[in-house]
């Protein structure tokens, strides 16, 4: 019998995992500057501009992602 692609998605790539747990502290440490070394700058705290800072890893990555799986045979 063949395997489910339930049971499939169960194996998980180390290497992904990894990077998403640097997404995730690289997205926790941009937070932690933005609340506590951008005050002192007085840069306009509009919502955009929190929400651009914070997303733009995360898109970064996805950008790269893609273009790394067109590479893939």
């Amino acid at each position: 019998m063949s395997e489910s692609p339930i049971e499939k998605s169960s194996d998980s790539n180390p290497t992904s995992l990894i990077l998403i747990a640097k997404l995730f502290g690289s997205s926790i440490a941009l937070a932690l500057v933005i609340k506590y070394a951008m005050p002192p700058l007085n840069i306009a705290a509009t919502d955009r501009l929190a929400l651009e800072i914070i997303l733009s890893p995360s898109v970064l990555i996805a950008i790269v992602l893609g273009l790394r799986s067109r590479d893939l045979p």
